[in-house]
């Protein structure tokens, strides 16, 4: 009943999850606009279904935690339940919905990978949604609302989402989930006026720049959003609320560890939760300003390594508000500072002729065998290219001075051990770390030019101060 998805044999829990999702509601959809189906297609259609359905009922996925696949098996699920009306199959849908409830967070992001993910909780927000609807669950609904109030600081006055300080660095606006709940939750209507305003300028990578594995779900959710809106084109007019870059405020979120100042139409988003990645809109422009997505290095014995890390920042506390999180008036000038770490970044992660060889002999071979199959995702795929953290004796101190129109940073780097080398390090506007199928598509703001002075003179961090530092600045134009 499973289907592959990344490679031949792979028993793959998502591509289950979605393919059932998107064909189950086809087919409802279908037989609510009374669109009559010849009788041995739906047969044959019922079968598939039934078989991918047996699938999730037994399989579970281990590899990571990842809310959105998670949310995609339960709203299968409970078509399936919808259509048969067996009850394993309802329960197997809330049986997910728990597990999604159970971690996601007090501040109201669901878990990607351990991390709080803007760009993924919009494809989060289109499978909760479409499982609110279909079972008119109120605690789902409450879950929703939670989320959507804490996603909305992060759909930017450009109209794109998330980026790098997400865990999983996916830039990506899924529509239709807000499109459903716009009439209930005003802070969705507020992002489908600021989605469609991303889609239309290119801040957000759109159906033209989809590869094959996130198209069709993109598709989905867009047609979907189509259907919706022309629905809610006939309601009275929906209540939405300001977006928070209209006002001016500062809040923190200490389990995401993510940061916002808006002040003097500059709009800044600081993850601290990956090493401190930096994103400044103007407002009034409707652009962004700077990016400055950490430092990247390497060493004498050919290690890679970057700040640019799912991690916890050390603050300094007093300077943090912790507690529940809520937005604060913004002082005359404020000043936030914190470490960060250097990982080790794995570059052997693109695919060579010998490696592509051997791995998929495996897959013909050994990999038919589903616990080594499970097992080789869980431990090299995703173990090495994604959850894999190897620290090296090098610190980030980092010094910001938020004030009108003006956003100072002061970066010190220290080296913890003298027998380390490091040959070059730079900051970079725009770059990631890990292997993430979501991230790195191509966004018009890119095209704006960030420097940073190049990479860093480092006769004082391999001599005898063991540190160097870099201060610049950023401002509104």
């Amino acid at each position: 009943g499973s289907f592959d998805h990344l490679y031949p044999n792979e028993h793959s829990f998502v591509s289950v999850a979605f393919t059932l999702f998107e064909i189950a509601l086809a087919l409802r959809d279908l037989k609510n606009a009374s669109i009559p189906i010849p009788s041995e297609q739906e047969k044959s259609w019922d079968r598939a279904l039934r078989r991918g359905a047996s699938f999730l009922l037994r399989e579970d996925e281990t590899h990571g935690f990842i809310s959105n696949h998670r949310g995609g098996a339960a709203c299968a699920l409970y078509l399936m339940y919808l259509s048969t009306e067996e009850e394993s199959y309802k329960d197997r849908a809330f049986h997910f919905i728990q597990t999604i409830r159970e971690k996601q967070s007090s501040e109201g992001w669901y878990s990607e990978y351990g991390g709080a993910d803007p760009g993924y909780q919009t494809l989060d927000t289109y499978y909760q949604a479409n499982f609110y609807i279909l079972s008119n669950d109120d605690e789902t609904l409450k879950r929703l609302r939670s989320s959507i109030q804490f996603l909305i600081y992060f759909v930017h006055p450009d109209g794109s989402v998330g980026g790098e300080y997400g865990s999983r660095n996916c830039p990506l606006y899924f529509p239709s989930g807000f499109e459903l709940l716009a009439p209930l939750i005003p802070e969705a209507e507020t992002i489908t006026r600021l989605g469609a305003r991303g889609i239309e300028s290119g801040a957000t990578p759109d159906l033209n720049s989809m590869d094959i594995r996130n198209f069709v779900p993109m598709l989905s959710s867009y047609t979907q959003a189509f259907m919706v809106a022309r629905k809610n084109a006939k309601r009275p007019p929906i209540e939405h609320v300001e977006p928070p870059f209209d006002r001016d405020f500062h809040l923190f979120w200490p389990e995401a560890q993510c940061f916002i100042h808006s002040k003097g139409g500059l709009y800044t988003v600081l993850g601290l939760s990956k090493g401190g990645v930096i994103k400044v809109f103007d407002v009034a422009q409707k652009c962004l300003v700077a990016s400055m997505c950490g430092y990247f290095g390497r060493g004498s014995n050919k290690t890679h390594f970057s700040n640019q890390m799912l991690q916890r920042a050390d603050l300094d506390e007093a300077e943090w508000e912790q507690g529940d999180p809520q937005e604060r008036p913004p002082e005359e000038e404020t000043t936030l500072r914190f470490s960060s770490s250097f990982f080790e970044v794995n570059m052997n992660r693109i695919m060579t002729p010998s490696r592509f060889f051997l791995f998929r002999l495996f897959n013909l071979t050994l990999g038919k065998f589903k616990f080594l199959n499970y097992w080789v995702r869980k431990n090299i795929i995703v173990g090495i290219f994604i959850n894999r953290r190897v620290k090296i004796p090098l610190t980030l101190d980092r010094t910001i001075q938020l004030g009108n129109n003006k956003i100072e940073i002061l970066d010190t780097i220290k080296k913890h051990n003298r027998g380390l080398a490091v040959k070059e390090l730079a900051p970079i506007a725009t770059f990631t770390t890990i292997y993430m199928g979501s991230s790195k598509y191509f966004r018009t703001q890119e095209l704006n030019t960030f420097k940073y002075g190049g990479p860093l003179d480092l006769k004082d961090l391999n001599g005898a101060k063991q540190q160097v530092c870099l201060e610049f600045s950023i401002e509104k134009p």
